[in-house]
């Protein structure tokens, strides 16, 4: 029995070894993974803790958008720490992430370490300075005032083409009044080009609520506006004009009046009628106003667009009523005609019945009988011997029903 238990006993410890060897492995593995991940993912309430700097295995093996996904969680000092193992390594491709990060959280802080690293500027300067005026535009644009003119750098990076920089756009997009002031106090030693358009400012001008400031920053930076050709407008006030006109048309018209000689620079323009009859309060006094003073040949054009955007027929036509007869009553009596031919020949006819000048009203009448036809033949063509029109405009409509006959179903 003895001799037949040994061999049973051994093969049992052999069997238990051979079944526990796949679990210890297993567990050394998971054991090893997650001191990598620990490694890997510092802590970010910590800055004692380590960041995976380039040094360090888990870091040799993450992309540049893994790595950049990491440090959104990085603090400051981890930054900084991360950086100096970067070029200590030369991971480059790792300074951008790192120093957005940077100065998206501190960047004075961050641009005064970057001085001490001239030779990597131009690897981290575009990206990192477009977030740092995203988050701080006033910092950010001290900080070109500072250093801008005093830098080494390419063409396109220098005073003369800084308004054409990312940088300076972003900062634009951000903080309007600063972009100028920059744009302008670092012209003073050199002059700024102007290769961005009004398109480019309006976007950012509308942004702005109080645009009389942005007008007195623009005009508080006279050594920027001589660099231009003096007999051409300066696009900056022509996109402040165009864009508060849009705005609020009657506060660029007080705006103007009080500095003349910028409201010449913007090459000033009367605003839309159209436009300023729809941000009026009182459309009523605004057409009125709109109308008034239009030249004659543009009565029937503004007319014609004032009608169409007052979406009130009946307030319409009240105005229309408490017109005095002459050439504004009968230019927009004109337009409200033709406005509502289609939909109501009755008030159609009456206005255009109204026009006191007979050619013009002859005319009228016409076109909307023609409009009222193509919309319903068989009604038009049932009103025309009740019209009481003269042999020659009946023959004119006839004229108009023969070049689009009706079908025998009654339609054209």
């Amino acid at each position: 029995m003895i001799r037949l238990f040994f061999p049973i006993a051994a093969g049992a410890m052999i069997g238990l070894v051979i079944a526990a060897v796949p679990l210890w492995r297993q567990s050394i593995r998971l054991a090893a993974r997650q001191e990598t991940r620990a490694a890997a993912i510092p802590s970010a309430n910590s800055s004692q803790k380590s960041p995976p700097g380039p040094h360090s295995p888990a870091a040799k093996t993450d992309t540049p958008l893994q790595m950049a996904e990491k440090v959104q969680h990085f603090i400051a000092a981890q930054c900084r720490e991360a950086l100096d193992a970067a070029i200590a390594s030369g991971r480059m491709e790792l300074l951008n992430p790192l120093m957005c990060r940077w100065a998206s959280l501190d960047g004075n802080q961050a641009f005064a370490w970057l001085d001490e690293h001239i030779e990597i500027w131009m690897h981290v300067l575009p990206d990192t300075a477009c977030v740092w005026a995203a988050v701080d535009p006033p910092a950010c644009g001290d900080w070109m005032e500072r250093v801008w003119s005093k830098l080494d750098m390419p063409t396109r990076f220098d005073p003369t083409h800084i308004t054409g920089s990312p940088i300076w756009r972003t900062l634009l997009q951000k903080d309007v009044r600063t972009a100028i002031r920059v744009a302008g106090n670092l012209s003073i030693e050199s002059p700024v080009g102007a290769p961005l358009s009004r398109n480019d400012l309006r976007p950012a001008i509308r942004s702005i609520a109080d645009l009389q400031a942005v007008g007195a920053e623009i005009l508080a930076h006279p050594e920027w506006l001589v660099a231009f050709n003096a007999e051409k407008p300066l696009y900056l006030l022509v996109a402040l004009r165009e864009c508060w006109q849009e705005m609020d048309p009657d506060g660029w018209d007080r705006w103007a009046a009080s500095h003349p000689e910028a409201a010449e620079k913007s090459d000033n323009q009367p605003v839309n009628p159209g436009l300023k009859f729809l941000r009026s309060t009182d459309r009523t006094a605004a057409a009125t106003e709109a109308l008034a003073s239009a030249p004659p040949e543009e009565l029937e054009k503004i007319s014609t667009g004032i009608v169409k955007l007052w979406d009130d027929p009946e307030a319409t036509g009240q105005w229309l009523n408490a017109q005095p007869d002459g050439p504004v009553k009968n230019a927009a009596a004109q337009a409200y005609a033709l406005q509502s031919a289609k939909e109501d020949p009755d008030a159609a006819f009456h206005w255009a019945n109204a026009i006191t000048d007979p050619a013009s009203r002859a005319r009228t009448q016409r076109r909307v009988f023609t409009a009222w036809h193509d919309a319903d033949p068989a009604a038009a063509a049932a009103w025309l011997p009740q019209s009481g029109w003269s042999e020659g405009q009946m023959q004119a409509a006839r004229d108009i029903m023969a070049a689009a006959p009706l079908s025998p179903s009654g339609n054209k």
